[in-house]
């Protein structure tokens, strides 16, 4: 059954720290919305990418937090062990992945796009995921899937489990490819195998229904509760989702399959980068 939008998606918010090795690991915001009959879900959004280069990383992140506090209380706390961490440690050394993250918080998508595409040039794959993204966004460039697919590609094959997971949503929903349910189940495959957790939730959708692959509700039960397992400890939404879409389909298997899927869970293990050909 093919995948169509909601005329009016439900957003949720989903933070994207700890979604894996090789998802970037900052995130400003990812937001999820329901696709077809409301279970998909898609995640959209700029990554805050940036390795620093001296110890001022840990000021740098609680400074970034404050936004997301709404407290004042809150937001004075985190203010003060920034600066606390400045005083320590000195200044950063900013470079071209800093610089484009700087620009991307103001607003000038073109300025971030030409510094990170200095970046993705030199073969940096998180780069290389972030100018994906702003091509997929329309954002800095024109919308242009072509260009997001071949900078995803780029950072997929060098194991970004965010590039593969957009990969699989182009072939899933047919964003400059044709929709290829094969394609979309082996691209989210290889992020759900790092762990990302909205990969692991749509596999779970796909096994449940049978697209693409044999339906096995001891699979998708699998790959609910690792989503609902990996979502960070913050995205609170999402992890209620995978976890009533576990519940929804243990209630259609028997006890044996609640048994397989266990095992299957129990056995799971974290494949980092791409361990098969991309």
């Amino acid at each position: 059954m093919p995948m169509t939008l909601l005329a009016a998606p439900r957003i949720i918010e989903v933070d994207c720290r700890g979604f894996g090795r090789g998802w970037s690991p900052r995130c400003r915001f990812r937001r999820a919305y329901s696709t077809g009959d409301g279970r998909m879900v898609r995640t959209h959004g700029q990554v805050l990418g940036g390795a620093f280069s001296t110890p001022l990383a840990p000021a740098l992140r609680w400074a970034r937090k404050v936004a997301r506090y709404p407290t004042v209380n809150q937001r004075i706390a985190l203010v003060v062990s920034g600066v606390l961490a400045l005083t320590l440690f000195g200044a950063v050394v900013a470079g071209p992945l800093e610089d484009g993250e700087v620009a991307y918080r103001g607003g000038d998508y073109a300025a971030a796009m030409s510094y990170w595409r200095a970046s993705a040039d030199q073969g940096n794959a998180r780069a290389q995921y972030d100018i994906g993204l702003m091509y997929g966004l329309g954002q800095g460039a024109p919308q242009d899937y072509a260009q997001a697919l071949y900078w995803y590609l780029k950072a997929a094959k060098q194991g970004n489990a965010g590039a593969q997971y957009e990969l699989g949503d182009m072939y899933a929903r047919g964003l400059g490819v044709p929709r290829d349910q094969t394609q979309a189940v082996a691209w989210y495959g290889k992020a759900a195998d790092q762990g990302h957790p909205v990969a692991q939730y749509n596999l779970g959708v796909i096994y449940e229904r049978g697209q693409g692959v044999p339906q096995d509700y001891a699979r998708a039960h699998m790959w609910f509760n690792l989503a609902a397992s990996h979502a960070p400890n913050d995205a609170f939404p999402f992890r209620g989702l995978a976890v009533k879409a576990r519940d929804e389909v243990a209630a259609k298997m028997t006890p044996a399959q609640i048994d397989e899927a266990q095992r299957l869970t129990g056995e799971w293990t974290p494949k980092w980068g791409c361990p098969d050909v991309c």
